[in-house]
């Protein structure tokens, strides 16, 4: 029903979490079972948050997201604040270029190679059995076996 008014947003500000759940942290179920955790750092004015001021500037993050974050951090080895490296890329001066990798015919190879490797096969091996069986298919060479087995047949 698309006249459906009930929206599932918080349009007249009312900002109120629940213990479970607090203001900054929203779970949502994904089709895959699974859960969708997100920070909603801005989703109500700072005097509506459930702890009511800011710590350095940045927003309250529940106990929840922390304990997620130390989990997180430990199981894939991040170190918190270390800044990413700059990656940078050289090339040589002058005409001569190095070969870093060249790929091999064995690693482009797939699958449909093979499938066109045994369709040609297969379409030799009809065209050798079709020399020898042709002569046999005719309607000719067909009506002169009939005849010789239902004419011995009669004769008996």
């Amino acid at each position: 029903d698309l006249s459906d008014t009930d929206s599932d947003w918080d349009d007249d500000g009312d900002c109120g979490g629940t213990p479970d759940f607090p203001l900054d942290v929203l779970v949502m179920p994904l089709l895959n079972s699974f859960l969708s955790v997100s920070v909603l750092a801005d989703s109500c004015p700072i005097a509506q948050r459930r702890n009511g001021d800011q710590v350095d500037g940045r927003p309250p993050i529940s106990p929840l997201v922390q304990d997620a974050n130390k989990k997180w951090n430990r199981m894939y080895h991040e170190e918190v604040g270390q800044t990413p490296r700059a990656a940078k890329v050289n090339f040589p001066l002058g005409d001569r270029l190095v070969q870093v990798h060249s790929a091999d015919d064995f690693e482009r190879k797939g699958p449909w190679e093979q499938i066109a490797v045994d369709r040609r096969r297969f379409q030799s091996r009809i065209a050798s059995v079709e020399s020898v069986l042709a002569p046999v298919l005719t309607a000719e060479h067909r009506q002169n076996v009939y005849k010789k087995i239902y004419a011995s047949a009669a004769t008996e």
